[in-house]
């Protein structure tokens, strides 16, 4: 966007775009770290990794978004990629002459299996904490 010799609305669109990806990212893991109530706060972070998992572009337009780790498995013309580093980057492309490429960013799709997975526990537990507050109120037999 600096380098830009005009701000139009689309270059906008992108730059807040990116932004708010990052503020909500900062935000999910805030939710996970201070909220003592995870369940909301899992289904937040779940949101933010899929949004992670596909990287495209395609016919003059395309979204990459990463916070972090980026293990991606792709194609890219017609060579297959595959690539792991720490970084947080975002790009999206509107109206652009990009090379065409498709790529799974391997750890966010692990991340969101393994969110899932704990939230099905959170479930879980909620039943069996449920079940043994039914039984301890129930009144005894004579």
């Amino acid at each position: 966007m600096l380098q830009a010799n005009d701000i139009n609305g689309a270059l906008l669109l992108i730059f807040i775009t990116g932004v708010l990806l990052f503020l909500y990212s900062i935000y999910c893991g805030k939710k996970l770290l201070l909220e003592p109530d995870k369940k909301i706060s899992i289904v937040y972070s779940i949101i933010n990794y899929i949004a992670q998992v596909l990287q495209w572009y395609f016919f003059g337009y395309g979204f990459t978004y990463c916070s972090g780790i980026d293990a991606d498995l792709g194609a890219q013309k017609l060579e297959f990629l595959f690539n792991i580093g720490f970084t947080s980057n975002f790009a999206m492309s509107i109206h652009t002459n990009d090379t065409y490429f498709l790529k799974i960013n391997l750890f966010a799709l692990f991340v969101v299996i393994a969110l899932f997975d704990i939230l099905d526990e959170q479930k879980e537990i909620r039943k069996q904490n449920e079940e043994i507050d039914a039984t301890s109120t129930l009144p005894a037999n004579p």
